[in-house]
Formats: C-alpha cells, sequence, structure tokens
C-alpha cells in the first residue's frame, strides 16, 4: 500500500506541476501580447509564435500527456525496481520542470524585459547538459533512458563505459557552453555539442568493433 501511495503521489504532484503554467499565464493574461513565442533561434529571437488563448492550454497539456505517458512506461518497465528514489524523481520530475522553465521563458520574453534571451536559453542549455552528464554514468542498461545507439546494448560493459565517457563530456561541454555563454561566445555552442554526442557514440562503436 505504501509503495502505492507513492506511485499515485508522484504521478499527482508531477501532474500539477507540469500544467502550473496555467496560472502564471492566467496572471500575466492581461499584459501578454495576442501571440506567444513558442520558438527561438539559436540566438534568443522568437521565430514561431501561436495565439495566447491556444498556448495557454496547448502547452501544459501537452507537457501533461508527456508526463503521464513518461511515468506510466517507468512504472511498467519497473524501473523503480532499478533506480534509486533519488534518480525516479529526476525522471518523473524532468518534464514539469521543462514545463514550467519553457513558461517562464515566454512569460519574460512576452513581457519585453530587457533581458538577453540568448544568453539565458544558452546558460539553461549548458545547466541541464551538466546535469544529465552528472546522471549519465549511474544509468543501469535499459531502452528508455541514456544513449540509445544499436552497438551499446550489445554488453553491459559497453553500456557501462560509453555512458561514463558520455557522462564526463556533457560535463565538460555543458562547462565549456557556460564559459562561452558568460563571455559572449554563443556561435560555438553548435559544435560543442554535436561533439558531445558524436564522441560518446564513437567510442560505443569502437568499443563494440573491439568486441567489448
Amino acid at each position: 500500500m505504501k509503495k502505492f501511495n507513492y506511485k499515485n503521489k508522484m504521478l499527482i504532484l508531477s501532474s500539477l506541476l507540469s500544467v502550473a503554467p496555467i496560472l502564471a499565464y492566467l496572471y500575466f493574461y492581461e499584459l501578454l501580447p495576442a501571440l506567444l513565442p513558442v520558438h527561438f533561434d539559436v540566438n534568443g529571437i522568437a521565430n514561431g509564435f501561436i495565439s495566447k488563448n491556444i498556448a495557454i492550454v496547448l502547452l501544459p497539456s501537452f507537457f501533461l500527456v508527456i508526463n503521464i505517458v513518461l511515468y506510466n512506461y517507468v512504472f511498467n518497465k519497473e524501473m523503480d525496481k532499478q533506480y534509486s528514489i533519488k534518480m525516479i524523481n529526476l525522471i518523473i520530475f524532468f518534464t514539469p520542470f521543462i514545463s514550467i522553465a519553457i513558461a517562464i521563458i515566454i512569460i519574460i520574453y512576452s513581457l519585453n524585459y530587457n533581458l538577453d534571451m540568448g544568453k539565458i536559453l544558452s546558460l539553461f542549455s549548458s545547466i541541464l547538459l551538466i546535469i544529465i552528464g552528472n546522471y549519465l554514468p549511474k544509468l543501469r542498461q535499459n531502452s528508455v533512458i541514456g544513449i540509445r545507439i544499436p552497438w551499446v546494448y550489445t554488453s553491459e560493459a559497453n553500456w557501462k563505459k560509453t555512458h561514463l565517457v558520455g557522462g564526463r563530456l556533457f560535463v565538460i561541454s555543458g562547462l565549456a557552453m557556460l564559459f562561452c555563454s558568460l563571455f559572449n561566445f554563443t556561435q560555438f555552442h553548435f559544435y560543442i555539442f554535436i561533439i558531445a554526442i558524436v564522441l560518446p557514440c564513437g567510442y560505443s562503436f569502437y568499443l563494440y568493433c573491439r568486441k567489448i
């Protein structure tokens, strides 16, 4: 019963947080423009907009659906038996975190605060990369999260080594992107991110060729 209650509390809390941005949108409703930005280019300039009334409902609803799907997938695969509560919480509450973060960015941009949105988005991406990098080496072999390429599933050793290297590269890349964000070298972000993605995949293929 205790485990059942814990699962339900997780679902209720994460779902409420996923749709919590609706309250923020309604609070600022009169101040928000008729069209809200939903997509930004690499320089932090909005280049995609949708109606305010649609965005207020659509965006939180989208993240609510993602949250429920992820929740069911995690517990149907019994990942709660493989990972610590801390790791499960990170997986479950990742979607609500993104939902709230996106709402904050949209509202700040729409209210025309004198902020460098390109730098804010860059800082957000850098921190997210560092957080993911810290948890990658702790992931056990699974088909839900992690570096999902064919070779990494050929052996447990390949999985562990690939995620260890990938985790370190993500942290280093996140720190490098953070440095670039603070000193206005954001043009290098794309290349740093590509390196962080490609190198672990190449390393996994190398291990596969070595039959590791």
